[in-house]
């Protein structure tokens, strides 16, 4: 006997699988294009781009927001600074690096979910609705 959640755990299992195969021909995981892409949405927005806006941003825990972006200046794809109102935080922003490999990787991970996601039809309906549980669950 298949559980739909079991289902749904393994294809996600398989997908990250993958998408990390595809993205270590750019030296970056998922989560540091997640944490990138975050980074690159709130500048455009204009909006602050401190560790907590990034990882709500992003969706993911503060303390491991704030790992990723140690790693990711590390390999000059952002810039940090000392926040002027708060010394415990910081501003970040993308660098041209940054940026180049953020391209790169959209275009990696829009190719890889068309392929991977190939049989399904109707792939925007079940997204939506997929999307659609997620908001009941967590609503509570």
């Amino acid at each position: 006997m298949s559980y739909l959640g079991f289902t749904i755990w393994e294809l996600s299992n398989e997908w990250q699988k993958q998408l990390t195969t595809e993205l270590k021909a750019i030296d970056l995981t998922h989560v540091q294009f997640l944490i990138l892409k975050a980074v690159y949405e709130l500048e455009v927005n204009h909006e602050e781009k401190t560790q907590v806006k990034i990882a709500q941003q992003a969706r993911t825990n503060i303390m491991m927001t704030s790992k990723v972006i140690r790693s990711l200046e590390k390999k000059e794809y952002i810039d940090r600074y000392n926040h002027a109102g708060d010394k415990r935080a910081f501003r970040i922003t993308i660098s041209k690096k940054g940026k180049k490999v953020l391209r790169k990787s959209i275009n990696i991970i829009e190719n890889f979910e068309k392929e991977f996601f190939s049989t399904l039809e109707k792939k925007k309906k079940t997204q939506k609705l997929m999307e659609q549980l997620i908001k009941e669950k967590k609503k509570g």
